[in-house]
């Protein structure tokens, strides 16, 4: 089990790499450009690096797995890109979404290429989440600081590409967190902290030692302060995440001097949570659009909010057999151009568009990734990762749309998650391509 104290220091470029890739920005002017542009590079670069993605798989622990799951995602773009042909809709808007997951995959294995040239294939994963967790957390720190300079915000507002809709989200009150280098950072921005939550999460479980590492609760704070700016159900997630942590960890350390620092933590930190609502809670649209559940809950409204009332009132419903079985093919509405039967679930738009007996389709593809995950690492620390990881996405993908952005972080955790077994005896040639020293390392 490698401890988060034993992975190597990450260099400032690569935090910059992974914080670019992770969080792409685009300005109003010569879009196309910038857009053709970077993907020309990274696929360039992919490209003179396809070597040592055929080496991550042919060094894997179970390399067949890997090639299963490649075609039955591709089984997947080709049911998704059949569904309008069939149902005689031509509604192909649905594919904008599965580009959208292979950039991040192209991206995400981008950044997996660096870390193994650079830092060698051992402990390749772990390098991988660290780095995960540094690019996200850079992201958010950029949050705050926009939030310090008004100037700099105006500036992103005008010069940064979002949609009208963004655009104006963005200068309501309750929404005035939602922003960063990109733009408009909702639920996409919000998935990336959660997803960096539970590699954190991982990593202080994972800790032998009698106190987790004070960088590890550093950037948690960072990134549940990232989930209260993007999302509610981002910060629910991530709060979920913390406490199992805190009960597991809680529990084994019952009877010891640790015993008492675990409990004082967590009282102080539920006392300062409480302090900080009477503070500053009343009064602030942002902070009281965060905490509306809770505040509804003292209210004696029960743990609601507008959202949930929104998904069981109209968004969560029973369609015709027919659109259940098999779909209608259509992903937006043809007239309003908005989401299809005004309901933005993940689960029903696939339902909807593809039919239940694809939609289960394209969910078990998860949970066999995560099956090969496990069965490479095999490692109850792993176990409880990928519950994290699968209890993550149910929630978003009720919530909302979450599976083009989780299934590329998973599908390279799978790729690098069986590479660290034997490594040196199979190919040792291939841990460093170079005999140059490595660039002086950021101290993170």
């Amino acid at each position: 089990m490698t401890q988060y104290r034993e992975l190597p220091k990450i260099s400032i470029t690569t935090i910059a790499l992974s914080a670019f890739l992770l969080n792409i920005v685009y300005y109003k002017a010569y879009l196309n450009l910038q857009r053709f542009a970077l993907w020309g590079i990274v696929g360039l670069y992919l490209l003179l690096n396809i070597r040592h993605v055929f080496s991550l798989i042919k060094m894997h622990t179970r390399p067949k797995a890997i090639w299963m799951l490649v075609l039955l995602v591709l089984l997947w773009f080709v049911l998704a890109a059949i569904t309008p042909v069939v149902r005689g809709t031509r509604d192909f808007s649905y594919l904008s979404n599965i580009s959208k997951m292979i950039g991040l995959t192209a991206y995400l294995l981008a950044i997996a290429i660096h870390v193994k040239k650079k830092y060698g294939q051992k402990n390749i994963a772990e390098i991988f989440m660290k780095v995960f967790i540094l690019g996200i957390c850079s992201y958010v720190l950029f949050t705050v600081v926009i939030l310090l300079f008004p100037a700099l915000r105006q500036f992103i507002v005008d010069n940064v590409s979002m949609t009208p809709n963004q655009e104006r989200l963005l200068n309501t009150a309750k929404y005035n967190a939602r922003i960063g280098w990109a733009g408009f950072s909702g639920y996409s921005a919000s998935i990336k902290c959660t997803m960096s939550v539970c590699f954190v999460m991982y990593f202080i479980n994972s800790e032998k030692t009698k106190y987790p590492s004070p960088i590890l609760l550093l950037f948690l704070i960072i990134l549940l302060c990232g989930t209260a700016f993007y999302s509610r159900t981002s910060l629910l997630i991530a709060l979920v995440l913390v406490a199992v942590v805190f009960v597991l960890k809680f529990a084994k350390s019952r009877g010891t001097k640790s015993f008492w620092v675990y409990l004082g933590v967590g009282l102080s930190s539920l006392l300062a949570f409480i302090l900080f609502l009477f503070l500053y809670g009343e009064g602030n649209r942002s902070i009281n659009w965060v905490l509306e559940p809770l505040l509804n809950l003292s209210a004696g409204e029960g743990l609601t909010s507008g959202s949930t009332s929104t998904i069981f009132g109209r968004m969560l419903f029973m369609p015709d057999l027919n659109t259940f079985l098999f779909g209608d093919g259509l992903y937006t509405d043809p007239v309003t151009s908005s989401y299809y039967m005004q309901t933005d679930l993940g689960f029903m738009r696939l339902i909807l568009y593809t039919g239940v007996f694809v939609a289960l389709y394209v969910y078990s593809i998860l949970f066999f990734a995560l099956y090969s995950f496990n069965r490479a690492r095999n490692d109850g620390k792993y176990y409880l990762l990928s519950g994290f990881l699968l209890f993550s996405f149910a929630v978003f993908e009720f919530k909302g749309e979450a599976i083009y952005i989780v299934y590329p972080i998973i599908l390279i955790l799978v790729l690098l998650g069986g590479n660290e077994r034997d490594y040196q005896l199979k190919e040792p040639s291939l841990e460093r391509t170079d005999n140059q020293p490595l660039e002086k390392a950021h101290p993170l």
